[in-house]
């Protein structure tokens, strides 16, 4: 992986990654939550569309965004 790169992977991946990580922290994000994130914190009003899985990362996202 390149680092600084966006790098899809597969949960395969993601898994044997996380197992090599030491404390890790997640936070959820991405370019176009980020944006919204950003624009709702200068005081504009946001909308994000999108979905999520049914896993513990769609869940730990839902439960940050109220979903």
């Amino acid at each position: 992986m390149t680092k600084g790169v966006m790098t899809l992977v597969d949960h395969e991946a993601a898994s044997a990654l996380y197992t090599r990580m030491d404390g890790t922290t997640e936070s959820s994000g991405g370019s176009a939550a980020n944006t919204v994130a950003g624009i709702a914190a200068l005081g504009g009003r946001t909308s994000f569309i999108g979905k999520t899985r049914d896993d513990e990362l769609g869940r730990f996202f839902g439960m940050i965004y109220n979903l």
